[in-house]
């Protein structure tokens, strides 16, 4: 197989052999990746290769996240590739750089809360640049965050971009799909189910889904970290009970205001939204995290961050 790797940084493109039979593929999900990554001597560096067997809906995502990343928060794309049409099985490559340092999952027992205001502004500037773009994500989970060094400097990134949608695809339409990624990580959204007819459901835009996918995040990252010995995950049921005002045992009422205030917003009638400025408010006063913003965020305490994870400032 050839490619053509593009790399504005280093101005141009350079056209690169790649050889799928060569290397050994893990499964996971519904495609296939190489671990360890490979090296590309033409490069001089390491690249994490993904396959899927058929083209993604990301797939035009991707492509212009290679010369212009979208976000620092999420990995950057160098290549995406089809093998020949006469070719059977995994078709589709995407190309990564390769990280160094480990999936938010691994973490458990290993955090402290005041580590998370970082992964929370990261997540959230992720999936509000990846909405800036005309996509929303549709695998947010704890699995897909990962935490270490890069090539932007920015040490939490959102990854799995490739189950990225349009947002142009209707909700419904995407429930629709029999051919969707089943992976799909619909726990993280289904909260809304609870809270509104189904149609109203089925009319919800990505970007009203990316923000309570990320309302739930920010629950489910607070018990990850102050409760790492929880076994079971939080259900939607869960959800709607320890966030009920007459629940203080693990959230304040500033936190139950802001939760209810952006859930009303997202679900209203009239089909309002809620900035993103507001959703993180929810972050913010879950955490007991003061004058927290999306945006120019907590530089100060990235070292002792990276020094707590890494063991230094790597």
């Amino acid at each position: 197989m050839r490619f053509v790797f593009s790399s504005p940084d280093e101005g141009g493109k350079i056209a690169v052999e790649f050889d799928p039979s060569m290397v050994e593929w893990k499964s996971q999900n519904f495609g296939q990746f190489v671990p360890e990554g490979v090296y590309f001597e033409e490069l001089g560096r390491r690249l994490f290769v993904k396959r899927l067997r058929s083209r993604p809906s990301s797939y035009g995502f991707l492509k212009s996240h290679i010369e212009k990343p979208c976000s620092p928060c999420v990995p950057r794309v160098y290549a995406v590739t089809e093998d020949d049409p006469g070719v059977r099985g995994y078709r589709s490559y995407i190309f990564y750089e390769q990280l160094e340092g480990a999936t938010l999952d691994s973490l458990k027992g290993q955090l402290e809360a005041n580590n998370c205001r970082e992964i929370l502004s990261g997540v959230c500037i992720a999936l509000r640049d990846i909405n800036r773009s005309g996509y929303w994500h549709g695998d947010l989970d704890i699995k897909n965050v990962f935490i270490g060094k890069g090539v932007s400097d920015k040490i939490v990134r959102l990854i799995d971009i490739d189950s990225c949608i349009p947002l142009e695809v209707k909700f419904r339409d995407y429930l629709n799909d029999g051919g969707r990624r089943p992976n799909v990580n619909e726990r993280y959204w289904s909260y809304l189910a609870l809270k509104c007819a189904p149609e109203k459901l089925m009319s919800l835009s990505g970007v009203q889904l990316s923000k309570g996918a990320f309302l739930y995040f920010c629950v489910d990252l607070f018990f990850f970290v102050g409760f790492p010995g929880r076994v079971m995950a939080l259900s939607p049921r869960d959800i709607d009970r320890i966030m009920s005002s007459k629940n203080n045992r693990y959230f304040g009422a500033g936190a139950v205001s802001a939760w209810e205030s952006a859930h009303d917003r997202l679900l209203a009638e009239s089909g309002e939204d809620v900035p993103w400025k507001d959703v993180y408010r929810f972050a913010m006063e879950a955490f007991g995290f003061q004058n927290g913003r999306p945006q120019g965020f907590i530089e100060g305490a990235i070292q002792s961050f990276k020094a707590a994870l890494f063991g230094g400032n790597k």
